[in-house]
């Protein structure tokens, strides 16, 4: 029994966790949902997962496969969610005890050293942060480096290599979880090959060579088969890595952010925090005055607990040099790499670590040293404490011998063997007390600053899961309050609502990938809210989901109210179906099925915004809409001029989208960073376009929160481009609207060249480390090669134009209350400078939310919605810039540094009275020689008004038009166009009483004549929002029966 007593003492260790949360509650973690059902987990092996938003590709969840099977299976077995997540936690939590055990049953006989290095191995405070947010790498690294490590150990006493290289292959399962997080598996990757690497070179230094040969073969052996094993996930882990996948967010991100996070996460990873487990942020900082931690307090001031902190490393050392054997050597440099690289840019090896992680390959991934490396410090401090542990029990037993020699054999063993090994491991259990016991699941009270880590699911939730799921079909629901991570009135904090951690239907979040969801939100709550019922119909979702018992309270407010959101369901037509509780379901009218056919096609160069008005038109003859930057050039060449007989295409322009970027495949023009002037060689004179591609960058930091207020990106490239000369000569603008910019390729104007040599010289040198692409286009053959494209044998491609978007110079100083309306200057204004144009420039002096940077006066006793110029600039950096109105952000920018742009604000809430405009970047000031901060400075006077558009196109034949105005629904917009437009003009022909609203629509249309030739379109407005406007031939007919699908 005594041989066995050191592993039933592991197996009763290993049942803490089912005693950390009390009966009927549930842990809150930060990286693992609730234990998911069988279906969810079986849904991982699918090449397109859709779990969560419109799916992801499964590539990030692969390697949490094995991870995740566990609370799936018990699930399946029929235990309910607070036990499945018990057991779950048991089952990893024991698999590292005994891990351990098997690694320390290769290296010592004595139970209580194996004991020792158990319970040092389980109960320590690197456990805290990894078990609080149930991290799958970190556990995952955790269980499986001891029991591939202790199968390493047994290879190199004996045996045969094929089935030790088997067993170790399959171990390897166990640890697949690392793969989700790149930096863990960094970490993951160092034990086995460096004790490969040692034993190798002192048995060949020993003259031991058929020993080191036969590691050798049995490392290239293992090698072999672990990649094999594992490669369902590996593969596509490191294409992930490498190229586009779901983890290219560690290699895409940028150095100096990546830099600016690792000089954070070193704060407190001094060589005393870090030798003491005591490293992690959290245990120094506090929100609201509320510890993170709340015992952490204690452990940094009690002299008790901190002479106790020091008993691990100790008796590290302790073990360290009572210990005979040498492959303990292995585990003292194992424990030393992993305090030297857990310190980060923070401890004497501060400096060493920062020239690797400015010069090693992949080493800048680690931008967390302390959460990842410190598994390396424990696996290494474990089996030599429990060395020290055993040694003094040895000591002790022989001093009690000594002292009692008259004790019998049998009273001498007991001693020996348990209460001298308990008496000396249970101080520092005391010690490891909030581990044992689970305290970093923290109990808070109702209204805490910081939401508490316990929580019971209330019965509505159950009630609600029950009903969602026994819907028929398949379908989305769309959560609102729209927040990335939110926080109940009832404790629950999580980036999944609650309901979407018990229902296995997919829930639409700001969860990454967002974009396509933020277009919803957009069109649902934004400042250019419209008709967004059949883009909801059309994304698949059949419930909007409100939230009434989303607080936010640590996270931020919520960006609406629940009575906000419940006038928008009104104004969208969506009638709320059932309630639970607070969870309130808005049934989406005309709901289209997952999959449909359709013989009409929509082809736009735009952006997701333009979905919602697109989707208006679309829907009108049951077509379906592609936005052709998102697609590969050639499948939108194919659409646009092989499309089978029978299909209607309409293009918005599509045609010189797809031509642009065909022939940027091998004609662009790279101008590299730094590079002021090009020089292009022609193949004849005459007429050349200039363009530019405009892939947005996020420069801002904005989060998908944020990014929801984002009306633009404006690019410095762009503006300086537009002011190039062209052999000396100024850029000319294109006068047609249809060259305007919309997709990937911008124009940035037009030059005549009389030579076959144009030189191109940009105002300023290109500051971008990317660089700058340029396409030089002749005028004459591009025109032709597009008419050729809409040509084909037996129809036409019918040509639209989309008047979607606004610019700063729309703006129309608006009269409220008998005088125009400008945007004051306030308060934290530098002194004007005028330039030349007479406008005044004005630095601001600090960027604060509390500030009242402008006012606008209302003195009418209405509100109004308008829309705001801006002329800014940006000090050396880019920032993202925050119009705020009254606390409320309005819009937000990407800014590029100086250079002077222009930024037009939509949706401005003018109420009755001053109003008061803030102008914030979280983004840091710029300190002058003078000792001032800058961060912008901004031209006055600043417009405020409605917004006015004049454009031109170009008709390329006689006929009858239609011109489609897409009418809002937003608070004061009727659905009359006359609400919207004081006039709508053709030519100057007014066709606002013209026009007849569509049953069942929310677009008004109306028909004119069109010679060939540039036409004028006039779209004057009475508010502040760009109402999208759409003109073009005669739309394709509603074909009769839907198209029928077959499935192979």
């Amino acid at each position: 029994m005594a041989s066995h007593a050191g592993l039933l003492a592991t197996v009763i260790a290993g049942l803490a966790p089912m005693f950390w949360i009390p009966p009927g509650m549930l842990a809150k973690t930060e990286d693992f949902f609730l234990p998911i059902t069988f279906e969810r987990w079986l849904g991982h092996f699918s090449t397109w997962h859709t779990g969560v938003n419109f799916g992801t590709s499964p590539d990030d969840r692969l390697p949490a496969v094995f991870f995740m099977f566990w609370p799936a299976f018990y699930r399946w077995l029929g235990f309910s969610l607070e036990t499945a997540q018990r057991l779950q936690m048991t089952t990893w939590f024991m698999a590292g005890g005994l891990a351990m055990y098997v690694l320390m049953a290769q290296l010592a006989r004595s139970e209580v050293t194996r004991l020792g290095a158990v319970l040092v191995y389980l109960f320590n405070f690197y456990q805290e942060p990894v078990w609080q947010g149930m991290n799958i790498a970190n556990l995952s690294a955790w269980v499986v480096l001891p029991l591939m490590l202790g199968i390493v150990v047994a290879t190199a006493r004996g045996g045969n290599l094929w089935a030790r290289a088997g067993v170790l292959a399959l171990a390897s399962i166990v640890g697949s979880g690392a793969g989700v997080n790149p930096p863990m598996a960094m970490m993951a990757l160092v034990p086995v090959p460096l004790y490969v690497g040692l034993f190798v070179v002192r048995r060949w230094l020993v003259g031991d060579r058929a020993a080191a040969w036969r590691m050798v073969r049995f490392g290239a052996l293992a090698l072999v088969l672990v990649l094999l094993v594992n490669a369902y996930w590996l593969a596509p882990q490191v294409a992930g890595v490498l190229g586009f996948g779901p983890q290219e967010i560690f290699a895409s991100v940028p150095a100096s952010t990546a830099r600016a996070q690792l000089q954070s996460l070193s704060l407190f990873t001094g060589a005393l925090n870090v030798l003491r487990l005591q490293g992690h942020w959290v245990w120094y900082d506090a929100y609201a005055g509320t510890p993170f931690v709340p015992h952490s307090a204690s452990y940094l001031g009690a002299p008790e607990l901190i002479l106790g902190s020091a008993v691990l490393a100790v008796a590290a050392l302790a073990g360290l040099i009572v210990g005979r054997d040498r492959r303990l050597l292995y585990f003292g440099l194992l424990f030393v790499l992993g305090l030297a690289v857990s310190t980060g840019a923070n401890g004497p090896t501060g400096p060493l670590f920062l020239w690797a992680w400015d010069h090693l390959p992949f080493a800048w991934f680690l931008r967390s040293p302390w959460y990842k490396a410190t598994a390396l410090t424990v696996l290494g401090a474990a089996p030599l404490a429990g060395v020290a542990l055993a040694a003094v029990a040895s000591r002790l037993a022989r001093w009690g011998a000594a002292r009692w020699p008259d004790a019998g054999n049998l009273r001498r063993a007991v001693v020996t063997s348990a209460v001298v090994p308990t008496l000396l491991a249970a101080p520092y259990l005391v010690y490891a007390g909030p581990v044992v016991r689970g305290d970093f699941f923290v109990v808070r009270p109702p209204g805490a600053p910081l939401p508490g880590q316990q929580v019971r699911l209330p019965e509505h939730l159950y009630a609600a899961q029950a009903w969602l799921d026994a819907q028929p079909g398949r379908f989305r629901v769309l959560a609102l309050p729209p927040a990335l991570r939110l926080t109940t009135d009832w404790g629950y904090t999580g980036y999944l609502p609650p309901l979407g951690e018990l229902s296995d239907r997919t829930m639409v979040t700001m969860l990454a990938p967002s974009e396509a969801p933020l277009t919803l939100y957009r069109a649902l709550l934004g400042a250019k809210a419209g008709p967004a019922a059949v883009l909801l119909a059309r994304a698949g979702v059949r419930y909007v989901m409100q939230q009434d018992d989303v607080q936010n309270r640590y996270f931020g407010p919520p960006t609406y109210t629940a009575d906000e959101v419940a006038l928008a369901m009104r104004q969208q037509g969506l009638e709320e179906e059932r309630r639970f509780g607070p969870l309130r379901f808005y049934r989406v009218p005309a709901e289209k099925p997952a999959i449909w056919g359709t013989q009409a096609l929509f082809l736009g160069p735009f952006d997701l915004n333009a979905l919602r008005p697109l989707s208006e038109l679309a829907d009108v003859a049951g077509g379906a809409l592609v936005l052709t930057p998102r697609i590969d050039p050639a499948v939108a060449w194919a659409l646009l001029h092989d499309a089978p007989a029978g299909l209607s295409v309409v293009s918005f322009g599509s045609a010189t989208e797809t031509y642009l970027s065909l022939r940027a495949l091998d004609q662009a023009v790279k101008i590299a960073d730094g590079t002021q002037r090009v020089t292009v060689t022609l193949p004849a004179p005459g007429t050349y376009e200039w363009w530019v591609e405009s892939a947005l960058r996020d420069v801002s930091g904005l989060d998908a929160a944020e990014r929801l207020r984002q009306q633009g990106s404006a690019e410095g490239l762009h503006m300086e481009v537009d002011a190039a000369l062209v052999n000396g000569a100024a850029l000319q603008p294109s006068p047609d609207f249809s060259l305007t910019p919309t997709g990937r390729w911008r124009l940035a104007g037009t030059s005549s060249v009389a030579g076959w040599v144009a030189t191109l010289e940009l105002p300023a040198p290109v500051a971008d480390p990317q660089g700058l692409r340029l396409m030089v286009v002749n005028r004459a053959e591009r025109q032709e090669a597009e008419r050729a494209l809409l040509r084909t044998a037996d129809r036409s491609v019918a040509q639209w134009w989309a008047f979607l978007t606004a610019q700063p110079h729309d703006v129309v100083a608006a009269e409220i209350g008998g005088a125009q309306s400008l945007a004051v200057p306030k308060y934290g204004w530098g002194e004007p400078r005028v330039d030349a144009q007479g406008l005044a420039w004005r630095p601001i002096l600090g960027v604060h939310k509390g500030t009242t940077n402008l006012t606008i006066e209302n003195p009418s006793g209405q509100a109004s919605m308008l829309a705001m110029a801006l002329r800014v600039r940006s000090h050396d950096l880019a920032r993202s810039l925050w119009v705020r109105r009254d606390g409320q952000t309005v819009a937000l920018y990407v800014v590029a540094p100086n250079v002077e742009q222009s930024l037009l604000v939509e949706g401005v809430r003018i109420a009755p009275g001053p109003n008061a405009v803030n102008l914030y970047s979280p983004n840091p000031e710029v300190q002058l020689p003078d000792g001032q901060f800058r961060s912008f400075e901004f031209a006055f006077p600043v417009a405020v008004g409605r917004l006015s558009r004049v454009r031109t196109f170009a008709a390329g034949a006689a006929g009858r038009y239609e011109v489609a105005l897409m009418l809002g629904v937003g608070e004061g917009q009727a659905a009359e166009p006359r609400a919207l437009l004081r006039a709508l003009r053709v030519d100057g022909n007014d066709l606002l009483d013209d026009m007849r609203i569509q049953e069942g629509t929310s677009i008004a249309r109306a028909v004119v004549w069109l010679e060939p030739g540039r036409h004028t379109l006039e779209i004057d407005q009475h508010q502040g929002v760009a109402v999208p406007v759409l003109l073009g031939p005669q739309l394709p007919e509603v074909r009769g029966p839907p198209v029928r699908l077959t499935y192979e």
